[in-house]
């Protein structure tokens, strides 16, 4: 029953906030009340990745203690990184590998969908504003951020299954989804985190296959087909433009309208809090309070974070949370050497695409991408079992 509602969870993570969360409440009751929830226990505090991420939840849970806002806007902050909670969960619910490939399909799923009505609305099959104003290009229910960044993700996902799949025609399908979800993110969305995961992800593959050599091929590749996307595409060649032009154009401490140049007036003044107090932060919660004076303006409206997560956490708990978001990516991606050849590229590509997505975001407390990464980790995440590790040993490549 878990394993069906982790499925339908991750069909709808592409979609639907509400039913989202509506399926997070069942997964987390089928947990908490079906038999064995010793053993679900044992799973979840005997894996230390879904350990170190209820380590860095209590964390954040500290830094309620401290900061200059009501407690319940800290709480409410608190409450957007629950998501961290998701991957013991996850362990807990999904001890057998069939168990895992269900779920897993259940995002595919969901992805092959969007990917469909997203080439649908980019083809003018669907009308304009069928599914509302959410973003720029053939964005359907999510921001174009959040649609390029789930869309990149998706794309390396069916590049590894391609790599992996016995099946002759399913191979094939998985390598023209990867194809298309690629094409998806370049040329029908304008989300620019999606156009660096997906040219980070490439250049893994590429590494993963070759390694230096093939890290090599990788920069003429992405170089090669950077180029030819900006000439071919005015979109793209736009946002690209535009995001250069912003930050040639910034200078420190005069403030600035455009949005490259506000994001790097934030950085400044994140990292001017984080001089004041780097060893407790200014609290979970109270970074929008804490930076307006540090702008380099005066009736400036303080951003609710800095739009990059390792300032957003070094702020609120100083450098000791940076350290331990760093830590749980660092695990993340050395744990991934003990599962299966297929499972341990997904988990790298996993964390590479969360890494540098909250180079430029703050995805840990973004609903849809947080909720994703936890997901995705403690559907991974499950296979470290002694066995499954044993058998990733033995047939490690």
């Amino acid at each position: 029953m878990a394993a069906w509602i982790a499925a339908a969870l991750g069909f709808l993570i592409p979609f639907s906030t509400a039913a989202a969360n509506i399926f997070l409440l069942l997964l987390l009751i089928t947990w908490l009340v079906m038999p064995e929830r010793v053993r679900r226990l044992r799973l979840f505090w005997g894996n230390r990745l879904a350990r170190l991420a209820l380590i860095l939840f209590l964390a954040l849970a500290l830094g309620c203690l401290w900061g200059e806002v009501p407690m319940a806007e800290r709480l409410r902050m608190l409450f957007k990184y629950g998501d961290l909670l998701l991957v013991g969960v996850m362990v807990g619910s999904l001890p057998e590998a069939e168990q895992r490939k269900r779920v897993l399909s259940g995002f595919v799923s969901g992805m092959g969908l969007l990917l469909l009505l997203s080439m649908a609305k980019w083809l003018g099959i669907l009308p304009e504003g069928t599914f509302g104003k959410v973003g720029a290009g053939a964005v359907v229910m999510k921001l174009s951020i959040t649609h390029g960044w789930l869309m990149a993700c998706f794309a390396g996902v069916a590049a590894i299954g391609a790599c992996y799949c016995q099946n002759r025609l399913w191979r094939r399908m998985a390598a023209l989804v990867a194809v298309l979800a690629s094409l998806n993110v370049l040329f029908m969305v304008g989300g620019r985190t999606g156009y660096v995961v997906l040219a980070v992800l490439v250049a893994y593959g590429f590494f993963a296959w070759k390694s230096w050599r093939g890290l090599a091929l990788a920069v003429l590749f992405v170089g090669t087909v950077g180029a030819a996307s900006l000439a071919v595409s005015p979109g793209l060649s736009k946002r690209v433009n535009e995001a250069v032009s912003d930050v040639m154009q910034w200078k420190p401490g005069l403030g600035s309208a455009t949005s490259q140049g506000l994001r790097l007036d934030w950085y400044r003044a994140s990292l001017a809090l984080i001089a004041e107090k780097p060893l407790l932060g200014v609290g979970t919660g109270s970074f929008q309070h804490a930076v307006k004076s540090h702008l380099p303006w005066k009736d400036a409206i303080a951003p609710h974070n800095p739009h990059n997560d390792y300032l957003m956490f070094a702020v609120q708990l100083g450098l000791p949370g940076l350290v331990l978001l760093l830590s749980f990516l660092v695990l993340c991606w050395r744990s991934a050497a003990e599962l299966q050849p297929r499972d341990r590229h997904l988990l790298r590509g996993m964390v590479l695409a969360m890494a540098i997505g909250c180079l430029f975001n703050c995805f840990f407390s973004d609903f849809t991408e947080g909720l994703f990464f936890a997901w995705m980790i403690g559907l991974l995440a499950a296979g470290l079992s002694p066995d499954e590790k044993n058998a990733a040993l033995a047939s490690r490549v």
